[in-house]
């Protein structure tokens, strides 16, 4: 009878199995930036905000409704809040289960993006009522 031949460490095929699916290393890496943008996106329009109830404040004794217009920020505020929970926790998800989360991300940021320039509309249009 002869041996079984064994072969040396590491002289085996390398690299992961065909029939496995990694997603790229860039992939998180852009979905982790994409939400840092999204979050920074939320807090400076969060911080101007702050200064669009201060306004309000000075608005309040002429003609303008700063009710109203307070209320559509918060709502806004809020809503994006949601938004942005929702979009970093799939994200995250999908990165942990690893699959594609990068367009999510990027999702999550054009919607906060956007909500806040919605937000400056529905503002203006508030206090004018």
């Amino acid at each position: 009878m002869s041996e079984p031949v064994v072969l040396p460490p590491g002289s085996g095929p390398s690299g992961p199995p065909q029939n496995v699916r990694q997603p790229r290393f860039g992939d998180a890496t852009g979905a982790i930036l994409l939400l840092v943008l999204a979050f920074a996106g939320y807090l400076i329009g969060v911080i101007l905000s702050f200064f669009g109830f201060l306004i309000t404040g000075v608005c309040a004794a002429r003609s303008c409704n700063a009710e109203a217009g307070s209320t559509a920020q918060a709502l806004v505020a809020v809503t994006l809040a949601v938004v942005l929970l929702l979009g970093s926790g799939i994200s995250i998800t999908l990165i942990v289960t690893r699959r594609r989360a990068i367009v999510v991300a990027l999702v999550t940021l054009i919607l906060v993006i956007v909500g806040w320039v919605v937000g400056v509309v529905a503002f203006f249009l508030a206090l004018a009522s």
